[in-house]
């Protein structure tokens, strides 16, 4: 999706550097009119000379080729998606890498021809149980992958799970993960709230009394997985309000897992029901997890 590059803050666009790749060399083009001004610098990285990580990300030393004062810096690099490269390509949409055009940054991505599950949900409203199982079966897998890495996803929402493919042939869906992932370490402790409204689980918002940013990234990723599940099988949130999330926070209301018309009508088992309620508990100890 494009960015928009004049909303950078300015320090950032002032100190944007083009730079071409050739190996371990990054090469600067350079404006100049004089002839013996150089037209570019090359910056070599120096082998196994990482200085630091942190920040999902991590610091290297390079040196400035042709340099008389033997020049050197440190680069931070942070990866714009590590779940986007190809190796993770089954379970989550590849990203290509980035470019600037004029007025407009821009991230090139693997096409999903059938879109999100967010615009497939506007489209059908509510997916038979055997199809809610099988995606949710493959965004688990998803997920269990992020989390055995120590990562979290930060904004599971049917918007950012895409299809592949889907009825009359198999489903097939990825995970989008455009730089959203971020070390659970990491993550935990954010001073802002990550996600999106309704499907912010409870500990994020502070309902259990605790600090939010102790809360632990993965157990909310599993919050999300819930809710998501609810909308596939209703084609409704989970909750109306934020009064009601509070409300089932303290005790005084149910889940409302089962909507009841779906589960009287047959549409919802009950063994669905109670695998959703395992990912919403008020305690995010207690909920359910990939083993």
């Amino acid at each position: 999706m494009p960015l928009n590059s004049s909303r950078l803050p300015e320090l950032v666009r002032d100190t944007q550097l083009q730079a071409i790749v050739q190996g371990a060399t990054m090469i600067h083009p350079l404006r100049a009119s004089r002839p013996r001004v150089p037209r570019e610098e090359k910056w070599t990285r120096v082998d196994n000379k990482i200085l630091g990580h942190g920040g999902g990300g991590m610091v290297w030393l390079e040196y400035k080729e042709n340099s008389r004062r033997n020049q050197v810096r440190a680069v931070k690099g942070i990866p714009l998606a590590k779940f986007s490269q190809e190796r993770y390509s089954e379970f989550f949409v590849k990203c290509y890498g980035w470019y600037e055009v004029t007025g407009w940054l821009c991230i090139a991505m693997e096409y999903c021809e059938h879109g999100d599950l967010r615009k497939y949900l506007d489209d059908v409203g509510k997916m038979p149980e055997d199809h809610v199982k099988e995606v949710t079966s493959q965004v688990l897998a998803g997920l269990a992958m992020m989390h055995e890495e120590g990562f979290a996803h930060g904004d599971l929402k049917p918007s950012n799970i895409f299809i592949k493919s889907k009825p009359p042939n198999e489903w097939w869906v990825k995970l989008c993960d455009l730089g959203l992932s971020k070390k659970a370490q990491d993550a935990s402790g954010a001073s802002t709230i990550r996600g999106t409204p309704g499907f912010w689980a409870p500990e994020i918002l502070g309902l259990d009394g605790k600090d939010p940013k102790k809360a632990d990234p993965t157990k909310v990723d599993m919050w999300c997985l819930g809710e998501t599940i609810v909308q596939m099988c209703t084609g409704k949130p989970a909750f109306d309000s934020l009064g009601d999330l509070l409300r089932y926070q303290q005790g005084n209301a149910s889940f409302p897992t089962a909507r009841s018309a779906d589960l009287e009508a047959g549409r919802i088992t009950v063994a669905l029901v109670h695998f959703i309620e395992s990912l919403v508990k008020r305690n995010p100890s207690d909920r359910w997890r990939p083993s």
